[in-house]
């Protein structure tokens, strides 16, 4: 004779979430009741749009706890500490793959008042592959650090996270850095620093090709008819050859020559190569003049 969607449930005035059906009313409290008495109060419509009640009251004693009963707390329980370490090796005889990779992860989270802090890393690298550690040194960093603290007015995060500084901006980018977010009623405000992208080291060699009219020394390096050859004695105009014992072949080399025809005034930074790192000294503007050198690349 009830509608169901309008039955609620409230204790001591509040109303409550409770699971209704038709032969029942279901609510679990979160907390204890406090000590003393408690009304309970159940509404609901009638088919014909009356409302219909009943409240009833129930007394809630005090427990009075024996201290046999009372169980210490870890300092872990108390600010609910968690935390994992994990190691994965893989095994790969493919070629052109690393023979072998590693990946240690860990993770910290713990709690101090309304503080909750939580920490973790990735680190991927490769023990007996040493091709494989060099090249990895020329990409973009793998290993990850986050380290967060939310709070219920200011989030800090640093490492690699990815803040929702903005649906038109940031959202879903990771950042390297840090980010801070002031949190006051319904009112926000974010700042974000930090890189998107890593400056590498680059992959690239200056080998001069060989010139009949400069002296060699011995152990310079020289390109020539699609090899690198290094000097065994000091000469002057000696022509690399398999036949020359002047020079020893280092490797068949897929380098080219690419010779600066035009000089432009440019920056390092344009062409990817980190201004910090020795980025500059691949550069075709000294800054004064144009430098003629040559550049050879894979």
């Amino acid at each position: 004779i009830v509608i169901l969607e309008s039955t609620r449930l409230l204790v001591d005035g509040d109303e409550v979430s409770s699971f209704n059906s038709p032969d029942m009313i279901t609510y679990i409290p979160q907390d204890p009741f406090k000590p003393g008495y408690h009304i309970i109060r159940y509404e609901t419509k009638n088919n014909a749009g009356e409302i219909l009640f009943k409240e009833f009251s129930f007394f809630m004693h005090e427990k009075i706890i024996d201290e046999s009963e009372i169980k210490e707390t870890s300092w872990k329980d108390a600010i609910k500490f968690k935390g994992n370490l994990g190691w994965n090796t893989d095994y790969d005889p493919s070629p052109n793959r690393p023979i072998d990779t590693h990946k240690i992860n860990s993770s910290v989270k713990f709690q101090l008042g309304e503080y909750k802090f939580n920490l973790s890393g990735l680190v991927n690298t490769h023990i007996y592959d040493a091709d494989a550690r060099e090249e990895a040194t020329h990409r973009q960093p793998s290993n990850r650090v986050k380290i967060k603290m939310n709070s219920p007015y200011i989030d800090f995060h640093y490492g690699d996270n990815s803040p929702e500084f903005s649906e038109f901006s940031l959202k879903g980018t990771r950042v390297r850095g840090s980010s801070t977010k002031l949190k006051w009623g319904t009112w926000e405000t974010s700042f974000v620093s930090g890189e998107t992208k890593h400056w590498v080291r680059n992959g690239f060699n200056q080998i001069l090709s060989w010139d009949n009219i400069p002296q060699y020394q011995p152990g310079d390096q020289v390109y020539s008819s699609g090899i690198i050859w290094e000097s065994n004695t000091f000469n002057i105009g000696s022509f690399p050859d398999t036949l020359n014992t002047d020079w020893t072949i280092v490797i068949e080399s897929e380098y080219t020559p690419v010779a600066n025809d035009v000089c432009t005034v440019i920056e390092p930074a344009m062409y990817g190569f980190d201004p910090t790192e020795g980025g500059d000294t691949l550069a075709i503007w000294t800054g004064f003049e144009c430098e003629e050198v040559v550049l050879y690349s894979t």
